[in-house]
């Protein structure tokens, strides 16, 4: 689907011939809310508004929008993740369907939303989330220079095939790799194990593919699932940290929990104290008792495998690997199952 500029006016060549004017792409921005859609006043702007708010983007793309949600970070849920899914899935699959899209969302869990994306989209189309830490109308804001990129990147014809991608600070990021490392910074970005993929400081250039499956290469498919399919809510995080006993673990397992994904120590070792039934203990035992456990860790960079009975996360923070693990068990997928979703994801 794409879109005419307008009439320029063009200085003729020295043939004589006019230069042609190159048409615009058609890109929806799908809005769920976020600092990047926050003024200083208090609620969000809507998608429209948001577009409204930045005439520089007319000189980039023709934009649609759809509305999801207007939320904060902290009060995302599983059913705005499927709106998101299905207001892409919904223009993808339209009699004209826009040549990218854009996805704007809170800054403290863009990467869990575009991992989902990234899992789940049916689409050839370009997906681009991005997100601010300084709100619309804040000092050195930089929720204009994010969308106004994210825009460039939806619509350039190298950024198909690459998975769902973040644009922020000049830098373009898998949603695999990414992670937010930084509270309130524009820098707050980074893939730790991996680098950008990208980067759009003067045009747009990308550099590395990731190996590793993303949409529509993979075997989640959401056109026949609803929000209580995805068990997302009932998969916990533990955090290892010296001392750390099992109560928490037990807690959660009488509370009906159907998942564990413990942010271990650096070296994949879940927290042991000597003479006390710690976390690893407690854990292991929930394993032993058929609760999938998977190990990431609390840093940033390293790659975790797992033993006997805890899945390795691999290289996905504690966060992402969540995520995984509910597709995993929505599929119905049990032990060595679970193992090479997170070898193949």
């Amino acid at each position: 689907m794409t879109g005419a500029a307008g009439a320029d006016e063009h200085e003729s060549d020295e043939d004589g011939e006019d230069e042609e004017s190159e048409e615009l792409p058609e890109i929806l921005l799908v809005g769920s809310g976020g600092t990047v859609a926050n003024p200083e006043t208090e609620g969000y702007l809507s998608p429209s508004e948001l577009v409204e708010a930045r005439p520089e983007l007319e000189e980039v793309a023709n934009i649609s929008v759809a509305g999801v949600s207007q939320l904060g970070s902290s009060q995302l849920n599983k059913d705005v993740l499927f709106g998101i899914h299905d207001a892409i899935m919904e223009a993808a699959e339209s009699s004209s369907p826009p040549d990218g899209v854009v996805v704007t969302v809170g800054s403290n869990t863009v990467e869990e939303v575009l991992y989902f994306l990234n899992l789940s989209l049916k689409t050839e189309l370009p997906v681009v989330g991005t997100a601010a830490q300084r709100g619309v109308d804040a000092l050195g804001t930089d929720s204009d220079k994010n969308l106004y990129d994210a825009v460039r990147v939806a619509g350039h014809p190298d950024a198909a095939g690459r998975g769902a991608l973040l644009m922020v600070n000049d830098e373009i990021f898998h949603a695999r790799d990414v992670t937010k490392l930084v509270s309130s910074r524009p820098d707050g970005w980074s893939s730790p194990n991996t680098g950008p993929v990208g980067l759009t400081d003067g045009g747009i250039e990308f550099y590395q593919q990731v190996e590793r499956a993303s949409y529509p290469d993979t075997e989640f498919d959401l056109s026949n699932r609803t929000p209580e399919d995805f068990s997302l809510g009932e998969i916990d995080i533990t955090y290892s940290a010296l001392g750390m006993e099992g109560r928490m673990v037990d807690a959660a397992v009488e509370a009906g929990t159907k998942g564990f994904v413990d942010a271990a120590l650096l070296t994949g070792t879940s927290a042991r104290p000597d003479g006390k039934r710690g976390l690893q203990s407690a854990l292991r035992h929930a394993a032993q008792d058929g609760i999938p456990v998977v190990t990431s860790h609390r840093g940033t960079q390293g790659v975790i495998t797992g033993d006997e009975d805890f899945i390795g996360g691999g290289s996905l923070t504690p966060q992402k690997a969540r995520i995984l693990l509910a597709f995993g068990m929505m599929e119905g997928k049990e032990g060595e199952e679970l193992r090479e979703l997170f070898e193949t994801y």
